[in-house]
């Protein structure tokens, strides 16, 4: 049975910053998929297919937007995540998720 669980990819913050470079949102998104979810390395090119290359369902869709929800502690919008179809489309809203959580908060308009 595949799964997935937080600890299987950890979004530590790197440098003074606290940013995750892209490498690493990568190299930790491929070793979630790998880990959790039985993905061989090989498999993992930017251009394959979450459902037909990679072999996840949709249940392993809902385990891998809860595991970047919980790793990244941000909330993940279904209906965003629901238009990922390959590997790039993954690693691009994660990065996307990180970029945003990077961001100070803006503060109101007087």
């Amino acid at each position: 049975m595949r799964g997935v669980g937080t600890h299987f990819i950890n979004f530590e913050r790197e440098g003074d910053m606290g940013i995750i470079s892209k490498e690493k949102v990568k190299e930790q998104v491929d070793q979630a998929l790998i880990k959790g979810f039985e993905i061989k390395p090989e498999q993992l090119q930017s251009s394959a297919t979450v459902f037909g290359d990679l072999g996840l369902d949709s249940i392993d869709a809902v385990d891998l937007l809860v595991m970047l929800e919980d790793s990244l502690h941000v909330r993940v919008d279904p209906e965003e995540f629901s238009k990922i179809r390959t590997l790039q489309d993954t690693y691009d809203y994660v990065e996307k998720l990180v970029s945003a959580s990077n961001r100070p908060p803006q503060e109101a308009s007087p």
